[in-house]
């Protein structure tokens, strides 16, 4: 018997992942470089890299999905 591999069945899954976790992704790097105002920004970069605050809790994030 001849075995085929069925491309249709990675459909689903690569919708799904486009869909809820690729885009999402996208938006909030997309979005972090405007602030409030709709301004280009790297303030908010600027922000996080100098608290250590985000920083322990990025860590942390990083930590536990480990």
């Amino acid at each position: 018997m001849k075995k085929t591999s069925n491309i249709f069945y990675y459909i689903p899954y690569g919708l799904w992942l486009a869909l809820f976790v690729i885009a999402p992704v996208i938006l909030i790097v997309y979005q972090s470089f405007f602030d409030i105002n709709g301004n280009f920004t790297l303030s908010n970069y600027q922000t996080y890299f100098q608290s250590g605050t985000y920083i322990l809790m990025t860590v942390n994030s990083v930590w536990y999905a480990f």
